[in-house]
């Protein structure tokens, strides 16, 4: 009987249709219309031949994420889309791997010495030029009108001397919508991408030391940025920026920026905590321009790439301030020692007592925790001097109440 009433209920359940309608609302923001709303409906009847079936299915659709963060993207793409352009997608990406794979063959490859580091001093190295119109396929150009953000235009064009030229008009003039704050910007971008869309990276970049461009402008400041986003969406607007100041005129310009000079911005803003960057992580080039003039532009690049030079030894310019742990008073950072394993028996007197034998001790703190009023194992310990705190680390074997307990010096 059971068996005939669970057989029961399961052709009960997975004989009946599931209709799923959906609903789908995009906002397009434009200057002068209302925003338009647009109702996708669609019905699936389905079997489900299971038990253990889902309530909702989804319809067969890719979703992509919204990685511009544009209000008007639409993630969702039809399946059969895809598998009409899947075709012709694999024959022209397997080319682009049978050329890739042509270049990793041979005996002689006097780049891999880019990679161990061994650089001679003026060595540069230019990795994009614009000599054929191939060049422009992984540059994108962009200004704030594009996005219905702003009135500013820009274009990117080859000339006959076989450099780039990036140009447009700069316009602050705000759209009244009631939604944007600030506007005026112009950018270019440079991404290449491999075969099947794999991002390629300015690894060769990692042992150079100062970034080359060489161009002439109009006498503007515009602004480098190297991004490096990750995996992980947080780190998508991760970048190191710095300032491109032209001088104007007719001549050429080589500007060589250490790499140490580089800002770390989010998304265009500056960040406390400054460190230097990674050039094997970075992915892409943007050269923008936000100097809130209005008015033409003008930008001619040559080409862009790296220099070497043996006599710039900083590694960052801008200092990290590190504030003293649990700590207010001037007292040297390298002469205070980390315990670990501290026994519960043991108190700052016990350890002035253990370590008063190396050297002077100025102060002793004990990490408590607040709600049960015991320690957590662990203690500072401030020496006078640093060699006496360096002497008391060196020495691996510290008993106290029984217990071995582990040192570590801040440095």
């Amino acid at each position: 009987m059971l068996c005939r009433g669970v057989a029961t209920w399961t052709n009960l359940l997975c004989n009946r249709p599931v209709t799923i309608s959906f609903l789908q609302e995009s906002t397009l923001p434009l200057k002068d219309e209302r925003k338009s709303v647009t109702e996708l409906r669609g019905k699936l009847e389905k079997k489900v031949r299971s038990l253990f079936r889902r309530e909702v299915v989804e319809p067969n659709n890719l979703t992509y994420p919204n990685k511009y963060m544009r209000p008007d993207f639409d993630p969702q793409v039809e399946l059969k889309d895809v598998v009409e352009e899947m075709p012709g997608f694999l024959w022209n990406n397997a080319m682009e791997v049978a050329k890739e794979m042509k270049g990793h063959f041979g005996i002689c490859k006097p780049k891999m010495l880019e990679d161990l580091g061994n650089l001679r001093n003026g060595q540069f190295r230019k990795d994009i030029s614009f000599k054929t119109l191939e060049s422009f396929k992984f540059w994108r150009c962009g200004a704030d009108s594009d996005s219905n953000e702003g009135l500013s235009k820009c274009e990117f064009v080859p000339t006959d001397r076989k450099t780039a030229l990036f140009r447009g008009r700069l316009s602050t003039e705000l759209i009244k919508d009631g939604r944007i704050e600030r506007a005026g910007w112009a950018a270019i971008k440079f991404e290449e991408r491999g075969p099947f869309l794999k991002k390629r990276y300015f690894s060769k970049w990692s042992n150079y030391s100062h970034f080359l461009i060489k161009c002439r402008g109009d006498g503007r400041t515009y602004k480098i940025s190297l991004n490096s986003p990750l995996l992980f969406d947080i780190t998508w607007g991760d970048a190191h920026s710095y300032y491109l100041h032209t001088h104007g005129g007719p001549y050429w310009q080589y500007e060589a920026i250490p790499f140490s000079k580089f800002i770390h911005t989010v998304r265009n803003r500056i960040m406390d905590k400054q460190y230097p960057i990674k050039n094997i992580n970075v992915s892409s080039l943007l050269i923008m321009l936000m100097d809130r003039i209005d008015g033409d532009f003008s930008l001619e690049i040559d080409y862009i790439g790296v220099v070497h030079d043996r006599s710039h030894l900083e590694e960052h310019s801008y200092e990290a301030y590190q504030l003293p742990i649990l700590f207010t008073e001037a007292s040297q950072v390298p002469a205070r020692v980390i315990l670990k394993n501290v026994s519960w028996f043991t108190g700052e007197k016990d350890l002035k007592f253990h370590f008063d034998r190396f050297g002077k001790v100025q102060h002793v703190k004990l990490l408590y925790d607040w709600e049960t009023g015991l320690h957590r194992g662990f203690a500072f310990v401030v020496f006078e001097n640093i060699d006496d705190a360096i002497k008391a680390v060196q020495q691996r074997n510290h008993y106290i109440n029984g217990r071995q307990i582990s040192l570590s010096r801040l440095l």
